[in-house]
C-alpha cells in the first residue's frame, strides 16, 4: 500500500492511539479506525481534527497476535487497519462538524 492521507477526527483509545476518520454517520461513531505508530505527539491533538499522512504497517502473525483482540475492542464492528505515521497536521481544534 503507498501512502495515505487521511482527514479525521483524532480520538485516543484505551491502549494506543486510535483514528476516527471523518464521513461519520454519527459524529461519535467512526466509519474505519487505525491504530497509529509513529513519532508523532499524538496526544496533543486529541479531540482535534488532523490530516494525517502515513502508510499502512504490515505486522508479523506472532506481533499481530499481540495486540489483535485490543484492537477489535476498539473498533467494534468496524474496520481497522495498523498505520505508522510520517506526517500529521491538526486542522482544527475540535471533531464537530
Amino acid at each position: 500500500m503507498g501512502t495515505l492521507t487521511v482527514p479525521a477526527a483524532f480520538h485516543l483509545g484505551h491502549k494506543s492511539p486510535l483514528l476516527w476518520l471523518s464521513g461519520f454517520q454519527k459524529r461519535s461513531t467512526p466509519i474505519k479506525v487505525y491504530e497509529l505508530s509513529g513519532k508523532t505527539n499524538f496526544s496533543a491533538h486529541v479531540n482535534h481534527t488532523v490530516t494525517v499522512t502515513g502508510h499502512q504497517k504490515m505486522m508479523s502473525k506472532s506481533d499481530e497476535s499481540k495486540v489483535e483482540q485490543d484492537e477489535k475492542t476498539e473498533a467494534g464492528s468496524k474496520p481497522y487497519a495498523d498505520v505508522h505515521v510520517t506526517s500529521l497536521k491538526m486542522v482544527s481544534d475540535s471533531c464537530s462538524p
